[in-house]
């Protein structure tokens, strides 16, 4: 993959805060010859304001930087780290109550992965909570988040949502607005019927982490490369290079510990063998993460297609895609033409189910 100068430059941002190297800035480095409104822009959209702080504050180059830039780079810095304050609170407050009503829960993605996988933290913002039920605790769990101020995001949208996505979006206005996903299944069950997060084994086998007095359950290491691989493929469309960190910092931190071979087969049964190893490959060649040579031998893909797919575009997006553009691109990595029918047939029922709102 041939990057442009600016597309090299985050990459080096984000291997030297991964830990692979020192960030090497030649002697005489002119900082204006590169396209900061690009870079910001990547930044912006992918979250990764906050990182490029701290690599540059680290080093010592944040003073280098043009003037515009470094204060985009601050405030949005400091913007995140009072957001990261916010749900920290309100994390406490939903857990609590959880806890004291009887419902189970895990945290899924950007908090938990901030305070397990991240120093300082605040280099990896957030901006919602995304907590996993029981799909038969979804009406306590509502009645829960109605009593602690949260409405549902789009009311209209809640039995769709419900029938289809596997998930409700709930919003509560404070200081700045808080944002919280209900799911119990990942989306993918609309095209492929096997349980992936609704799997009994994944509440039989919950890990804890601590943090500040409070106890967080999450995902076991290979279930959370699965999940990371997944959202990072079906809701981000490879656009998220944050993402691709989440990866490399997790099997960074448990690679010894992984059980591969178990991962290789989850990835099959569950018909998930291209996002997760299109993630996996990209973080191994995009950032050097250790991934075994076997994984990749075990879930190959076709190699024209590999070499022809537009990566570089995806990857380094500062925009989202169009939704026609994203429903293909789905679909294209739906495995199988029993799971490719049934997506088809979902997707209309969504419409008609609008159509019916509507």
């Amino acid at each position: 993959m041939k990057l442009s100068s600016e597309n090299e430059f985050i990459i080096k941002l984000l291997t030297s805060f991964l830990g692979r190297g020192h960030l090497e800035i030649e002697e005489g480095f002119l900082w204006g010859s590169l396209d900061w409104d690009k870079m910001i822009a990547i930044g912006k959209h992918q979250n990764l304001l906050p990182l490029f702080y701290q690599i540059l504050s680290r080093h010592g180059f944040l003073e280098d930087l043009p003037a515009r830039e470094r204060e985009k780079l601050e405030d949005d810095f400091l913007d995140h780290t009072a957001l990261t304050l916010l749900y920290d609170d309100e994390l406490r407050v939903i857990l609590n109550s959880f806890q004291q009503k009887g419902v189970p829960c895990i945290i899924l993605k950007g908090v938990s992965i901030a305070l397990e996988f991240y120093n300082p933290r605040e280099s990896r913002p957030y901006t919602d909570l995304d907590i996993l039920i029981k799909e038969s605790d979804f009406d306590k769990a509502k009645k829960i988040l109605m009593e602690l101020g949260f409405g549902i995001s789009n009311p209209e949208g809640e039995e769709i949502r419900r029938k289809y996505f596997n998930s409700v979006s709930f919003s509560k206005a404070e200081a700045h607005q808080i944002d919280l996903d209900l799911h119990w299944e990942t989306f993918i069950i609309s095209w492929n019927e096997r349980a992936f997060l609704g799997s009994h084994k994944v509440w039989e086998n919950i890990r804890w982490i601590e943090f500040s007095g409070l106890r967080l359950p999450v995902l076991q290491p290979y279930m959370l490369i699965l999940y990371l691989a997944l959202h990072f493929t079906f809701h981000h469309h490879f656009g998220k290079m944050l993402s691709l960190c989440d990866l490399d910092r997790v099997i960074k931190r448990w690679g010894k510990e992984i059980d591969w071979d178990k991962l290789i087969r989850q990835a099959i049964a569950a018909k998930i063998k291209k996002p997760t190893y299109y993630s996996l490959r990209l973080a191994h060649d995009l950032l050097k993460t250790e991934v075994p040579e076997e994984v990749f031998k075990a879930l190959a893909q076709n190699k024209l297609e590999e070499r022809l797919f537009p990566f570089q575009y995806l990857v380094f997006r500062e925009k989202p895609l169009p939704p026609n553009i994203e429903r293909f691109f789905k679909f294209l990595f739906i495995e199988g033409v029993q799971g490719k029918v049934k997506s088809l047939i979902t997707f209309y029922r969504q419409l008609q189910a609008k159509n019916e709102i509507i």
